[in-house]
């Protein structure tokens, strides 16, 4: 059976979640009360400001919302995507498996009735907790055009006014997502291309070769290959990769062989093929 899904963006997650029922949340997945009642103390005390066209209004209490980049505010979010998952999941007697990170949710199922009664229940649950759909950053995909079409219309009944465009390959959470259609390199081709960029960058720098060994595993690989376990790189461009980087640990050299010099040249294998 051909897999298909959704990937919605939730707008602005941490500025319009009901504290009330955020807290009612916390409260109902025991979160120590310690913990609950300090953040409704400290939020008791928050006051915002809003500016608009040069003009301010504030500052007022606000009863919407957390504040970004506080640990707590991220225990209220992950306490929203458990519950959103959770729920979802036991509604569509497990056929929807439903993944939810930050303001990023979505997910796949083998079959299409389950999704249309999914996305009823989301909107649903984002509009009891003040929060709304992005759809203008939403997606469909599909490993067929057939699945995808009879997606497009249980989408449309659901959501009338809604206008969800269907995605062969789309960047989610920084990775390739290849869903359907022609094979593409995307996002991991600007990887690649600014990973060799460093490796140039590191070829020129008059350093010790632990450092650059050190530079090579813990910035240059990890940022050329974020997200290969889903869909590693061809041959050619890791053959590549580790000619290159061979040449910016020790230097070019026509007669060397990059795979022994990676081997030789630190502590560790170097040879991206290696791992």
């Amino acid at each position: 059976m051909a897999p298909s899904g959704l990937t919605f963006d939730i707008i602005k997650c941490y500025n319009h979640i009901r504290q009330d029922l955020a807290f009612r949340l916390l409260r109902c997945m025991k979160v120590p009360e310690a913990v609950v009642s300090c953040l409704e103390g400290s939020l008791a005390n928050l006051t915002r400001s809003w500016q608009i066209s040069q003009q301010t209004w504030g500052a007022h209490h606000a009863t919407w919302g957390f504040p970004e980049g506080d640990a707590h505010s991220v225990v209220v979010m992950v306490a929203l995507a458990t519950a959103w998952t959770s729920a979802l999941s036991t509604i569509t007697g497990g056929e929807v498996s439903p993944v939810g990170y930050a303001d990023n949710w979505g997910w796949s199922c083998l079959t299409i009735p389950p999704q249309a009664l999914a996305m009823d229940f989301t909107v649903k649950f984002t509009n009891l907790f003040g929060l709304s759909i992005d759809f203008g950053k939403t997606w469909m995909w599909a490993a067929t055009t057939e699945k995808a079409k009879t997606l497009e219309q249980e989408l449309r009944i659901s959501l009338p006014d809604a206008n969800i465009r269907r995605a062969h390959h789309a960047r989610d959470l920084g990775l390739e997502m290849h869903y359907s259609g022609p094979h593409a390199l995307g996002h991991r081709k600007e990887r690649l291309d600014q990973g060799f960029a460093r490796l140039q960058r590191l070829q020129a720098l008059h350093v010790g070769l632990g450092l650059k060994e050190r530079l090579l595993l813990s910035s240059v690989y990890p940022s050329m290959f974020h997200g290969a376990e889903m869909a590693p790189p061809a041959s050619d461009a890791i053959d590549k990769v580790r000619t290159k980087s061979a040449d910016a640990v020790l230097g070019p050299s026509r007669s060397m062989n990059p795979a022994l010099g990676l081997l030789l040249a630190g502590k560790r294998n170097l040879d991206p093929k290696f791992g």
